[in-house]
């Protein structure tokens, strides 16, 4: 007993070292293409290496997929609750199966950029990179953004909007918050950052992005990582909507980001108390790949 638990422990330490590893030499692949005017070169070798993170480390988990059956080889503003370290591996399962691995990008905290292999990764591909203080990050973003938008590459964007991982201490402190501010009561969720909300949702409304997806992630068990060496059971949870039909004042849109919140704090009571998401469950395959779609 003792020693397959030591077993699985090392070879979870040995698949983190290999995707850090890979991480590491694809790193001056991307950023020399970027570099050197080709970004397909750069946009394959990321979903090269997201591919080997989502083998590695997903390949046999026991995912159950439901909700909305998003389309393939969409713009998107992709929005996830944060319950740990490993929620970004759901998401890279899930955009190589709609192809558009390579063109994942996330808003990531500003020191990741420091994590070997990954890290430096995340920084060749241009991926957002943001300190929590909307003063100090405007205008990185706004930079950011402006990329995106004169790019002409597929792309989408992921984002966090609670900024850190749920702890009961961050819990408590987010309810205290939310009392004193008259906002929504959540039980399983921080309170949404909506402001970087707003300002995303506004800078590439004008026909950047076509949708906002909506992900929801439980753990019925031990949640994944890149040195996990067992993974329990993972409940993803998706829905859609066209650009067309959010709010266009920042007003309207705080308050809908602030529902759809609300929203999700029920769905995983509802997923904790009967065992599943509501809504029919979709067939993705933790081994399903689309090939990236670029324009010509």
């Amino acid at each position: 007993m003792v020693l397959a638990c030591a077993w699985r422990k090392l070879a979870g330490l040995v698949a983190g070292l290999e995707v850090l590893g890979i991480a590491a030499a694809l790193t001056p692949v991307m950023g020399l293409a970027l570099l050197l005017g080709f970004p397909k070169v750069a946009y394959y070798a990321c979903e090269f290496g997201w591919r080997c993170c989502a083998r590695w480390i997903l390949g046999k988990a026991d995912i159950e997929w439901s909700g909305v059956d998003l389309p393939l080889h969409e713009n998107a503003l992709v929005l996830s609750n944060h319950m740990t370290a490993g929620d970004w591996l759901m998401l890279v399962m899930l955009a190589k199966a709609k192809g558009m691995l390579g063109v994942l990008k996330f808003f990531i905290k500003e020191e990741a950029k420091w994590i070997p292999g990954i890290g430096w990764g995340c920084y060749a591909l241009r991926m957002v990179f943001v300190s929590r203080d909307w003063a100090r990050d405007k205008d990185s973003i706004a930079n950011a953004f402006q990329r995106l938008k004169t790019s002409g590459m597929p792309f989408w964007l992921a984002s966090f909007l609670e900024g850190t991982r749920k702890t009961p201490k961050k819990l408590a402190a987010s309810q205290a918050y939310a009392k004193k501010k008259d906002l929504p009561n959540l039980n399983h969720l921080l309170l949404p950052r909506t402001k970087g909300f707003v300002a995303t949702v506004q800078a590439l409304r004008n026909g950047t992005i076509d949708a906002v997806y909506d992900v929801t992630l439980f753990y019925a068990g031990h949640p994944p990582t890149i040195f996990a060496d067992t993974i329990g059971k993972i409940h993803v949870h998706l829905r859609r909507w066209a650009v067309s039909e959010l709010p266009t004042g920042d007003a309207e849109l705080h308050a809908w980001c602030m529902r759809i919140w609300t929203e999700k704090d029920e769905l995983i009571q509802q997923c904790e108390t009967q065992g599943h998401f509501p809504g029919p469950r979709l067939d993705i395959a933790n081994d399903v790949h689309v090939p990236m779609l670029f324009p010509e």
